[in-house]
């Protein structure tokens, strides 16, 4: 069997981990510990057991699982920043339970990915993404949970029961699989006049990419 030797403790990660001790987790702390660009230095499998890591160093990333022993990790995250505030979050969900992610999601130098969504070589490029820079990665289904979310928030009085037809017919275009360019000259317009509608309907939706974008359109049944 051939042996690894691991990378220098000084040139390695540190990483903390918040997630229950279960089997659903058991993969990813097999793949956390055999990645030599990463250490582990604490491991927090309750809320009460963050209040003993008072001694651990800074860490340069914390992954973390959206409820431990069944409660919001959210306030625990908050807790742990204010003393690492230089520490990014990589926030790993099941597809099930996408709902109520929007105030993780508004974390800073946060991602927020759906292991559903990733194989294991997925995930370990994703993790040493987060190691290497501040990427903010957030998978499709999260990005799609957030936004059907905030769209349902929004007040019916606050959006009028139909779009503009030129902003739906650009829609339309984008969806079909047209880019801005090609959307601009079916419809007779400028390149510039398709981004400005666009960066309009997302403002006035509070959608942060075209894919949210389409996601409220369609809860809202604006088209």
């Amino acid at each position: 069997m051939e042996v690894r030797p691991q990378a220098p403790t000084e040139t390695r990660r540190g990483l903390i981990l918040i997630a229950p001790n279960d089997l659903n987790w058991a993969a990813v702390r097999l793949l956390l510990t055999s990645m030599e660009q990463v250490e582990i230095i604490a491991d927090l499998t309750t809320h009460e057991a963050a209040t003993h890591c008072d001694n651990v160093r800074a860490p340069d990333v914390i992954v973390a699982a959206p409820l431990l022993s069944g409660d919001p990790t959210l306030s625990l995250l908050h807790r742990l920043l204010s003393r690492w505030d230089g520490a990014r979050v990589i926030l790993l969900v099941d597809r099930l339970a996408c709902d109520n992610l929007e105030e993780y999601t508004e974390i800073p130098d946060s991602s927020c990915l759906c292991w559903n969504d990733l194989t294991p070589q997925a995930l370990q490029h994703c993790l040493l993404a987060a190691l290497e820079a501040p990427l903010r990665m957030v998978s499709a289904s999260v990005a799609g949970g957030v936004a059907a979310a905030q769209a349902a928030s929004i007040p019916a009085e606050s959006h009028s029961d139909r779009i503009p037809a030129r902003a739906a017919e650009i829609l339309r275009g984008l969806a079909a699989g047209l880019t801005e360019q090609q959307v601009a000259v079916r419809e007779g317009i400028s390149l510039r006049t398709v981004q400005r509608i666009i960066a309009d309907l997302q403002a006035q939706l509070d959608a942060r990419s075209l894919f949210a974008l389409g996601r409220a359109v369609e809860q809202l049944g604006l088209l």
